[in-house]
């Protein structure tokens, strides 16, 4: 019997070894559009050092400060690291091996910020100290090139056509009702009230949106949701005879 442990466990051992973990695919960076560096908040929320395994975990929040939406993912890549410094938990890796963190968003809104968290492994005694870069996809936003109603003031029951132009775009969504649209189409709607339709598009560059209302004014004679018929009066006609009596 423990012969068959030992061998069991020798083999568990070499199927360890034998094991390779799929290696992550580099990311060219040249195919993406760097965020300017002043452009980026980057704050250290909070640190954690485990001197028994040399570990150091650093929580840290990166700030949107471009003034436009920034199109996901968000590409961060650790700069100017001590070699005694090794990141741990890359997402992947630069073509000239630099660690990256992977912020899976669909967009990060202007002044909004993410948060990541980088643990490192550290050989001795290393001042620690690291930059960080932001790469977004350089894909430009879709373009709505026109979107438009027949007509934009209705009476209640009455329809109109919406029709519209997208460029470049991945997904199309009207609201509402809500539901993917092709890129150039028409619908037809019959808003029961004043609505607000909505066209949204993306991709990987971003999403862009226009709006247009329907004006509806209630049916003539319409009062709370209720038609209101003509009456037809009847009338009381009295007649009068008069006697006229001359006298001489």
């Amino acid at each position: 019997m423990r012969y068959l442990m030992r061998c069991y466990a020798a083999l568990v051992a070499v199927m360890m070894l034998a094991f390779v973990p799929p290696s992550q695919a580099s990311i060219d960076l040249s195919s993406l559009r760097a965020v300017p560096t002043d452009q980026v908040g980057v704050e250290v929320i909070s640190t954690h050092f485990n001197r028994r395994t040399g570990q150091a975990t650093y929580e840290m929040s990166v700030t949107n400060n471009t003034g436009a939406p920034l199109p996901g993912p968000v590409y961060v890549v650790v700069n100017n690291f001590p070699s005694q410094a090794t990141v741990q938990n890359p997402d992947d890796t630069t073509n000239d091996g630099k660690p990256v963190k992977i912020i899976n968003i669909g967009a990060l809104a202007s002044g909004e910020n993410a948060t990541l968290s980088l643990i490192w492994k550290l050989d001795g005694r290393v001042r620690l100290s690291f930059d960080l870069a932001l790469y977004v996809s350089d894909l430009s936003p879709p373009t709505i090139s026109e979107f438009v109603s027949a007509s934009y003031n209705l009476v209640a029951g009455q329809s109109t056509e919406l029709s519209w132009q997208v460029e470049d775009a991945d997904n199309i969504t009207l609201t509402p009702p809500g539901s993917s649209v092709s890129p150039s189409a028409s619908q037809t709607v019959s808003p029961t009230e004043t609505t607000t339709y909505t066209l949204t598009a993306s991709n990987g560059g971003g999403s862009v949106s226009k709006d247009v209302t329907i004006s509806v004014q209630p049916r003539l004679g319409s009062a709370s949701g209720q038609t209101l018929h003509p009456v037809t009066p009847h009338f009381n006609t009295v007649f009068a005879t008069y006697r006229h009596i001359y006298r001489d």
